[in-house]
């Protein structure tokens, strides 16, 4: 198997200057560069930058993944919207990491399995950070699910003691984002443990979804006139992208109320290993599940078979002379496809004696057959094969 690895980081709150850019392209002489990402691929050696460094200098989202297994995600977000006492409960070493630069909190997870995931991406298919951009903007919002999903990792990965407890079960791992779905795939995070985990979640999705225009613009027009300035402001001269992320989180606050049943809900915090095995039941009803249509199938091909059988069973028995005439014919072209037909006839001939109570009156006959074309070791091997003489190999 060739080496493949994939860099790729994104600048979405603000442009790389050209200083910027100049830096980069120190780092890597191939890389692709542009204002808002700086892209490598290898198939062979590595990349000589410090990823860490990079999103504290310059980025807000980073990916990396290799064909052997390894997977990488990082989200810089500003400390406002993420503070790092959030993360404790979901930090797992080497696995789930955070720290602060900064006005900014960077958050990496990261997967080195011990065994490849075969074919999980190929260079046809390699993911980009596209879908990550919404995660990120997810959390900037509030939404907490993608730090257990993190945990999970961490879980399927065996660097949690089973007895551990599990961190705070946010609403909602039950009706992932496309976002958070793509964050399964690109960890591949079991689904059976996934659906576990989803058993001690509320319901309902956090009310940190996006919102709709409407209920923004109510927010807007019930705002002091100091915060509308504020926020034109940052909109317009400074080209804030979060602007719609602060009138967003003005809008959770102004319904804490209402929602909170959802973002107050508690359950008991399970031990690690009541989640793994819930996911190994579920995998056994699955198993069971399949054993059992698998087993339907079967039956269905084999009452399928046994009727059409009877049925030309039924249409031979109007011709028995002539079928027999029919396999002599073929063996005597000596072609490899004729001897087939010859056998396949052989086989329903010999199923109509059976039948029939006439299966001694098959064999002599079949005996003069094997005689008068002793000769012929192919046609004699299929007959083997078939069953009809000696034994199968």
């Amino acid at each position: 198997m060739s080496e493949h690895q994939y860099y790729e980081f994104q600048a979405i709150d603000r442009r790389l200057d050209a200083a910027a850019q100049a830096a980069l392209r120190k780092i890597s002489s191939r890389g692709s560069i542009t204002a808002h990402s700086f892209v490598n691929i290898y198939q062979w050696g590595d990349f000589k930058g410090d990823p860490r460094r990079l999103m504290e200098d310059w980025f807000d989202l980073f990916i990396y993944w290799a064909n052997w297994g390894n997977r990488t995600l990082m989200l810089r977000v500003p400390r406002r919207y993420l503070d790092p006492k959030v993360l404790r409960p979901y930090r797992t070493e080497n696995m789930v990491e955070a720290w602060t630069a900064g006005d900014f909190t960077i958050v990496s997870f990261d997967r080195e399995p011990e065994e490849s995931l075969d074919d999980f991406f190929g260079e046809e298919d390699e993911p980009t950070a596209a879908p990550f951009a919404a995660l990120r903007a997810e959390v900037m919002r509030g939404d907490r699910r993608v730090f257990y999903l993190g945990w999970l990792i961490g879980v399927s990965e065996g660097h949690v003691k089973e007895t551990a407890l599990e961190p705070p079960c946010p609403p909602g791992l039950g009706s992932l984002s496309g976002a958070l779905e793509a964050f399964v795939d690109f960890f591949a995070i079991d689904p059976d443990l996934l659906a576990a985990a989803a058993d001690g979640s509320a319901d309902a999705v956090p009310e940190a979804g996006e919102p709709s225009v409407e209920s923004l613009r109510a927010v807007i027009e019930k705002l002091p006139d100091k915060d509308k300035t504020d926020f034109l402001c940052r909109a317009v001269l400074e080209n804030d992208p979060n602007v719609r992320i602060d009138i967003g989180r003005r809008l959770v606050q102004a319904t804490a109320g209402s929602s909170a049943s959802v973002t107050q809900h508690e359950r008991p915090r399970r031990e690690v290993r009541d989640l793994l095995a819930g996911a190994a039941a579920r995998a056994e009803a699955r198993e069971r599940h399949h054993a059992k249509l698998k087993a339907a199938e079967q039956a269905s091909r084999e009452k399928r078979a046994h009727r059409e059988l009877s049925e030309r069973l039924d249409k031979l028995a109007l011709r028995t002379e002539a079928a027999w005439q029919d396999v002599d014919e073929l063996i005597d072209r000596k072609q490899p496809n004729d001897y087939d037909r010859a056998t396949a006839l052989l086989k329903d001939l010999a199923h109509l004696a059976d039948r029939n109570g006439e299966r001694t009156a098959f064999d002599g006959r079949l005996g003069g057959i094997r005689e008068r074309h002793a000769r012929k070791p192919r046609f004699l091997d299929r007959l083997k094969a078939a069953g009809l003489i000696g034994k199968p190999e």
